[in-house]
């Protein structure tokens, strides 16, 4: 044999025990125990918006590359109040990570909390985002619609433009005004209004709400404010 071919066979010795390959990592490796490393990530959740009285509801995903079992948490915060306290109509499950919060008007404001999923992998490894929960007023809400979608004509607060709702303090016929926007009426020109909303029997009804309240009228006594 060579002098070369032995130099040659003692540098692919020494290359192998180093644990060289010549090629570039993926950035996967393994650690001390043998285990692959992990990158536990929890998917993004975003801002919620829930209208007072209604239910908020989203599950939580993460996504880890090597499978292993996941835990969920939250921890909420909200100047004096935690949503999470009001165990009678929040609900979050820690391995499916469900969250659900059946909202009353007395919710109304606006909410932080902290989810976090973690696995059981060693050492554990864990991923948290703060999400922003906004329970809006009905008045609020339906003041937004209002005058986003229907100020243009109908003036501020519906006293004035080319069709007046508001006439003085007396009682209001929203349901008559409700009555134009489509599906349930064919007013010209407001089906391309109504097909903006999300739900087109609560934004209307949020609407008119408003309307009653811009008119000093008591919006949750149905004798005087005749919203279906």
């Amino acid at each position: 044999m060579k002098i070369s071919d032995i130099y040659l066979l003692l540098l692919l010795f020494m290359l192998q025990a180093c644990g060289g390959s010549g090629g570039s990592s993926n950035g996967t490796g393994t650690d001390t125990s043998g285990n692959k490393q992990q990158s536990l990530s929890l998917n993004s959740i975003g801002s919620k918006s829930v209208l007072a009285g209604e239910s908020l509801n989203f599950t939580l995903s993460a996504n880890d590359p090597n499978g292993t079992s996941h835990t969920y948490m939250a921890d909420g915060t909200s100047n004096s109040v935690d949503p999470l306290s009001l165990t009678n109509r929040v609900s979050f499950n820690e391995s499916t990570g469900a969250f659900v919060w059946n909202t009353s008007t007395n919710d109304v404001g606006v909410y932080h909390v902290v989810f976090t999923v973690s696995n059981n992998a060693s050492p554990v490894e864990t991923d948290s985002e703060s999400v922003t929960i906004n329970v809006q007023s009905v008045l609020t809400y339906g003041q937004g619609l209002y005058d986003k979608y229907c100020q243009t004509c109908h003036g501020p607060g519906g006293a004035g433009g080319s069709a007046t709702l508001v006439q003085g303090s007396s009682p209001l016929d929203v349901k008559s005004a409700l009555g134009m926007i489509p599906p349930t009426g064919a007013r010209p020109g407001m089906g391309g209004i109504a097909s903006q909303f999300e739900n087109q029997t609560r934004d209307a009804n949020a609407i008119g709400y408003y309307l009653c309240d811009a008119g000093g009228i008591d919006y949750t006594d149905t004798s005087q404010c005749p919203v279906n």
